[in-house]
């Protein structure tokens, strides 16, 4: 059984821009961060998943989510589905909430 990588990814909306998880500082009171954890899963163009990104799947726009220690994709229809049940080779990542939210 192969574990998961444990990884991070920090948005800095003060910056606007993704800051290194080794430089982050959470006690800094001028900022607000957004911190994504990465699922594990690359889509089918090889690029790394994480909570909070826009993905696309059979047609459908999500973002992924994670609640009681699974990653979901929580769709526009108001539906979500286990991202662990998905054909990865059609899974594409297509935005971060970041950028969604702009």
């Amino acid at each position: 059984m192969n574990n998961r990588e444990i990884k991070f990814r920090v948005w800095d909306k003060l910056l606007n821009k993704f800051i290194p998880w080794n430089c982050f500082i959470p006690f800094d009171n001028d900022r607000e961060y957004i911190i994504q954890q990465y699922t594990g899963l690359k889509d089918k163009d090889g690029q790394e998943i994480y909570e909070g990104d826009i993905i696309q799947y059979e047609n459908r726009l999500g973002h992924v989510k994670f609640y009681s220690g699974i990653f979901f994709c929580c769709w526009d229809d108001q539906t979500d589905d286990e991202l662990g049940y998905m054909k990865i080779d059609e899974i594409q990542m297509i935005d971060t909430i970041p950028n969604y939210e702009k």
